[in-house]
């Protein structure tokens, strides 16, 4: 299907605005510009780096009906009106996708907002809450994607936190409506291993699990003072490369990739020995 390009017109300052009903809204469309609808039914600014509003679809496996989206987001200084396609799929292992898009493209690109959760608790109905993830492919959590075209250009953030809320108990086949309001936060760009990554995975890549195996390696308290850090599964020094890190396997047939000290550490990581190997690597907390 063709798309449109959204080229930016100038409007006279004329325009009339809706003014917020005084019954309470249902719809972002009962509110005036620069405002949404939230859970409690009132008009409210639209919040900074969050992702907002109602949604209709169909759960099947392919997106044969698509749904209605009032759905905006607001990330960095890209506000994105979620209020074309949206499906509610099942991309495999058990999960659960309710997926949406832009109406046309927007400066010359594609978006897309995923929220994922175990089908069986979606099932249940009534709210999920979301996470920040440690993989970009984790179970509760959202992202939202630039595509050119058809390709995937990067992924522009993360959820951190937040819910999503069905007001039926999900169905497969029958209609189903809901609401969600998920703050997010920006990926840096580029795909990075062997720094720290408090915030999960927004820390680690701007790239798709599918993509990239990159992830935020969070440890268990027995290890502490050790911190989360970004790595990847690597062999040898040439999985990492591309990652600007080098493989740390310490005789084991795989192992981490980890940023060499000779290219610097991110406080609170810094410089330690690696048992058996004459290198050093960032790792523990200063």
């Amino acid at each position: 299907m063709k798309r449109l390009l959204l080229i930016p017109l100038l409007l006279c300052s004329c325009t009339t605005t809706v003014e917020d009903p005084a019954g309470g809204c249902e719809t972002i469309a009962q509110c005036k510009f620069g405002y949404v609808c939230n859970a409690d039914h009132e008009c409210i600014p639209e919040p900074p780096m969050t992702v907002i509003g109602r949604f209709e679809c169909v759960p099947q496996d392919d997106i044969d009906s698509p749904g209605k989206t009032t759905v905006i987001a607001n990330i960095g200084m890209q506000r994105l009106p979620l209020n074309g396609v949206v499906g509610c799929t099942f991309p495999g292992d058990g999960l659960f996708l309710v997926s949406m898009v832009p109406p046309a493209v927007i400066g010359g690109n594609d978006f897309k907002l995923n929220v994922v959760m175990p089908w069986a608790v979606a099932q249940q109905g009534g709210r999920i809450d979301m996470e920040r993830p440690a993989m970009s492919n984790a179970a509760y959590s959202a992202n939202i994607a630039r595509y050119n075209g058809m390709s995937f250009e990067r992924i522009l953030g993360h959820s951190a936190g937040g819910y999503i809320q069905f007001d039926q108990t999900p169905v497969e086949g029958q209609p189903l409506t809901g609401y969600l309001e998920i703050p997010l936060e920006e990926t840096p760009e580029g795909t990075v291993v062997g720094n720290p990554c408090e915030r999960g995975m927004v820390d680690c890549s701007d790239t798709a699990t599918v993509l990239s195996s990159a992830f935020c390696a969070r440890p268990t308290e027995d290890v502490d003072p050790y911190v989360p850090i970004c790595t990847a599964i690597c062999k040898t020094d040439a999985d990492c490369e591309q990652y600007g890190g080098i493989c740390i396997t310490a005789g084991a047939s795989e192992g981490m990739c980890l940023r060499d000290c000779t290219l610097g550490c991110e406080e609170p990581l810094a410089c330690s020995e690696v048992n058996n190997e004459d290198r050093s690597i960032c790792w523990k907390k200063l």
